[in-house]
């Protein structure tokens, strides 16, 4: 597909969706309801049925909503069902998208972004270890909930409010990962 027309069909499909003008649509992206084919009776409240995405059970989407927390949309997961699980009552998920932005991350080394590219507009930087990341509020939205631009895009990070409301005693399926010295009580969430 030429560039312009991804650029296009991009900025089309950000408007249907009600995505911020800004939010990166890789190529190859699978746009629409997440379908989740149900094998067991799961009783953890996030799940992981895809690398950088999670769905949660209701009552932690109720816990976040009635806590204010920023940064995501919940969207309705279509749960298809294995043939020997008939009998059992069907569960209900969302997908959370994270919506919230952390900006450039700091970093020690720091990021050494390359020209931008021409169609998806991403900086690309050079693979580098780093030995620190932080947060600089001003790029910050704000959000409890919130990814890095890249290379940290696959990185989820919650603020020490996401923590006190979704502990990791009340719920399962994830872990807090603490981040160091990027913003106090700021973590890293994890499978």
């Amino acid at each position: 597909m030429p560039a312009q027309v991804y650029q296009l069909q991009a900025q089309k499909t950000r408007n249907v969706l009600g995505l911020p003008a800004d939010y990166h649509l890789s190529p190859g992206l699978i746009m629409g309801k997440m379908h989740v084919r149900y094998m067991r009776r799961s009783r953890l409240s996030m799940e992981w049925p895809y690398l950088f995405g999670f769905i949660v059970n209701d009552p932690l989407l109720k816990k976040m909503k009635r806590s204010n927390l920023t940064g995501y949309s919940a969207y309705d997961v279509v749960i298809e069902r294995e043939a020997g699980l008939n009998v059992l009552p069907t569960p209900h998920f969302n997908e959370i998208l994270v919506t919230g932005k952390g900006g450039l991350a700091v970093t020690d080394p720091p990021i050494q972004p390359k020209l931008p590219c021409p169609v998806c507009h991403r900086n690309p930087t050079e693979r580098v270890n780093y030995r620190s990341i932080a947060l600089d509020e001003s790029q910050w939205d704000g959000s409890d909930i919130f990814r890095f631009a890249h290379p940290f895009t696959g990185y989820i990070f919650v603020t020490h409010r996401w923590v006190d409301a979704i502990p990791e005693n009340k719920f399962s399926g994830f872990k807090y990962r603490s981040t160091g010295g990027m913003m106090p009580g700021t973590k890293a969430i994890r499978r």
